[in-house]
């Protein structure tokens, strides 16, 4: 029996036993280094920025109206340096389901397998530097016709940086494996035996971080009208564009890969397969997000006595987006084109009632938004490579399908709830309760073009929060 000492080295250190890691020492040594694991990634991000701003204006205006505005430019330099263990994970599998039936037919335990090819586990250190420097451009100017009145042009250049997981070196990576044919479940008396022989050999897959990633850069216009009227009585239009450059999406790259494996009984295994690496990537095409939003608020305040606390605030958004660059495909096999922006819901509005009298204020509202893109890549959808036996031909025989299915949020509402009062301008009492109607929301994946199924589903409850606010 093995001793609890061994037990813990493996469940501690894997593969790492008998093993030097990449600095040379031994990870079982009482050192430090002891506990850098397989699954070790350090990523260090530094940034640094500066920006020059001018402000302009004029009382007599552009034709009469008068504006105010700024010009300016943002330097943003990042240096990333990242270093971590690529593991390959330990697997043993037949070539070919011809192989398998000529080892099972031998030996129809399946303990004697000299077909099999055994893939030893392996780590890798590596490391990587990289440097990144953008000039972000910002124009704003403000039109004033009236002094109710505004109307405000913007046009600008901002950017993301990808997230740390996204750019780290390490990652893992095994090989793909499908059932062996010659498994089976026999009927005993004491219940059923699974009878299982090892998978059959269906490719390799790698998954990394990139440290080549580049920030998503958005250029930005908008132009906006609004309207202030008297007792905080408001109103505006909006219209936007967006351009997405160097959108980080993941994506699944297949590629062709010669291997040279050597089965248990000596014989070489030679030949070409498919590679699949994953990671996020740089979108080679621009994503767009264009729209406008509208939205009044108004105060009833001509109403007699109790009445006239009352108000009512709303807007509404429509959103179209476009991203070319995922890779999604249905259940026969077809790839989707110009999937949404992640995140993004095409309509969304809000309708809010609110009451003010002296300090107290209470607001009850209804926000609702229509279907919106939440993964290209979830797990369970297929972006893991998944081959789905779709067709029948009538004699046994399945054609393989890739699918990879959009994953979306379900059209949702919620109805929410508020309420404060302010004894001084150092105390105030709260009290909120959101999800009123106990809404459930749903995921639901794009199984054909226009047609969805459900996924899960999820009950937030209801949530209740009430305190007391004090400051000095």
């Amino acid at each position: 029996m093995r001793s609890g000492d061994y037990n813990y080295l493996m469940n501690t250190y894997g593969y790492y036993v008998g093993k030097t890691l990449p600095n040379g020492q031994n990870p079982t040594t009482p050192f430090e280094s002891l506990h850098v694991d397989h699954g070790k990634s350090v990523t260090e991000v530094d940034t640094s920025a500066f920006y020059i701003q001018t402000n302009f204006g004029s009382e007599t205006g552009l034709f009469g109206v008068p504006y105010t505005g700024n010009l300016g430019v943002r330097y943003v330099r990042t240096d990333t340096k990242a270093n971590g263990n690529f593991v390959f994970n330990t697997s043993e599998f037949y070539m070919t389901q011809a192989e398998a039936n000529a080892d099972v037919q031998a030996d129809p335990t399946g303990e004697l397998t000299p077909r099999a090819v055994t893939l030893p586990a392996d780590v890798e250190y590596l490391e990587n530097d990289s440097l990144d420097e953008q000039f972000l451009p910002s124009l704003n100017i403000n039109f004033k016709p009236l002094d109710s009145t505004h109307i405000r042009v913007a046009a600008s250049q901002s950017m993301a940086r990808p997230y740390f997981g996204d750019i780290t070196v390490a990652g893992s990576g095994n090989a793909v494996l499908r059932d062996n044919g010659n498994n089976y479940t026999e009927v005993t008396n004491e219940g059923q035996v699974e009878h299982r022989f090892l998978p059959i050999f269906d490719g390799l897959s790698i998954t990394t971080g990139n440290t080549t990633l580049k920030p998503t850069i958005s250029t930005n216009f908008d132009l906006a009208f609004e309207w202030y009227g008297p007792h905080g009585s408001a109103a505006h239009v909006s219209f936007f564009h967006k351009s997405l450059k160097d959108l980080i999406i993941y994506n699944d790259s297949a590629v062709p890969f010669d291997y040279s494996f050597t089965k248990e009984n000596g014989e070489a295994a030679n030949g070409t397969t498919i590679l699949t690496r994953g990671q996020s990537v740089n979108a080679d095409k621009n994503a767009t997000i264009q729209g406008f939003e509208f939205g009044a608020r108004t105060y009833f305040d001509k109403l007699p006595g109790f009445w006239s606390g009352f108000g009512l605030d709303s807007n509404f958004t429509y959103i179209d987006s476009e991203n070319p660059s995922p890779k999604s495909y249905d259940m026969e096999g077809n790839r989707f084109e110009n999937l949404p922006v992640t995140g993004l819901s095409k309509y969304s509005y809000n309708i809010q009632l609110m009451y003010q009298k002296g300090g107290f204020y209470a607001g009850l509202a209804w926000n609702w938004r229509s279907r919106f893109l939440m993964s290209t890549n979830a797990n369970g959808t297929g972006q893991d490579n998944t081959t789905y036996n779709h067709y029948s031909d009538g004699n046994g025989n399945f054609e393989q399908l890739h699918y990879a299915l959009p994953l979306y949020g379900s059209a949702t509402g919620t109805l929410d709830f508020g309420m404060d009062y302010k004894f001084s301008d150092h105390l105030k009492i709260y009290f909120k309760a959101n999800n009123l109607l106990n809404e459930v929301s749903k995921s639901e994946m794009e199984i054909l073009p226009g047609k969805f199924y459900a996924r899960n589903f999820y009950e937030a409850d209801r949530r209740v929060d009430a305190g007391i606010n004090f400051s000095f």
